[in-house]
């Protein structure tokens, strides 16, 4: 049996790991692009175990979550006692292709970067597709959709999107050479129009991202940053 996983990020590659070990054969393709979202609960953890990931090399800790939500006070809530440990601060180009190399390495094809343009039944099969992608075809039959949100698959197949909010983000990386920028954790802070997450990750970096259901404008997105009570203070 072939099966085709669209959707190169950690829902298809844990897809196409778990196929691959059933003896399925897996075609994993997509852009090969990874999303935003750096910090990783300690309760990835039996996940990734199973995926023989055990390990994420190249990674930072996280020891816990500080967050100004019911008031201006920061409140800490440490992995110290989570039966699971502590969780991560991810590179998540580093860690979307640590799992890419991982599905290839129980057997998958990886076929990136491509993009889905086109589908259609093969034949009169009760199963069996036909993929149109940006630099040929794949036939399968099975088909699975792990593009989150984007729903490639589904909207190819006439699927509606249903909109519950109008929630936007906006987020960016800043390069930091503060040899006291230790922090292991992330913070999370609210505001009257939206909120803030932000954490250090590897390679003395540190994202931030701002959420809020009004129109945000980009320019004015930095300023906004080190005006926060807390956040600012660490970038």
């Amino acid at each position: 049996m072939r099966v085709v996983v669209v959707g190169t990020g950690p829902a298809g590659c844990a897809a196409a790991i778990a196929l691959c070990r059933l003896g399925r054969q897996v075609v994993l393709v997509g852009d090969g692009l990874d999303g935003v979202g750096e910090q990783l609960h300690p309760a990835a953890r039996p996940l990734l175990n199973q995926l023989g990931l055990p390990r994420l090399p190249g990674q930072l800790t996280c020891v816990g979550v500080r967050s100004a939500w019911h008031s201006p006070r920061l409140d800490d809530q440490h992995f110290l006692s989570h039966p699971f440990g502590n969780g991560w601060l991810l590179d998540r180009p580093l860690f979307g292709e640590t799992l890419r190399q991982a599905a290839v390495a129980e057997g998958a094809m990886l076929r990136v970067p491509t993009r889905l343009t086109g589908l259609v039944r093969e034949g009169d099969a009760a199963q069996g597709w036909r993929l149109q992608l940006s630099d040929g075809e794949e036939v399968c039959d099975w088909l699975v959709d792990a593009t989150g949100r984007r729903g490639a698959v589904a909207r190819l197949l006439g699927v509606k999107r249903r909109r519950f909010d109008r929630q936007v983000a906006i987020v960016g990386w800043l390069a930091t050479d503060r040899s006291d920028d230790v922090d292991k954790t992330l913070t999370v802070e609210r505001t009257n129009s939206g909120w803030w997450y932000g954490c250090r990750l590897p390679g003395q970096r540190r994202v931030a991202g701002y959420v809020t259901r009004s129109r945000p404008d980009a320019r004015n997105w930095e300023s906004r940053l080190r005006a926060t009570r807390h956040l600012g203070r660490l970038v």
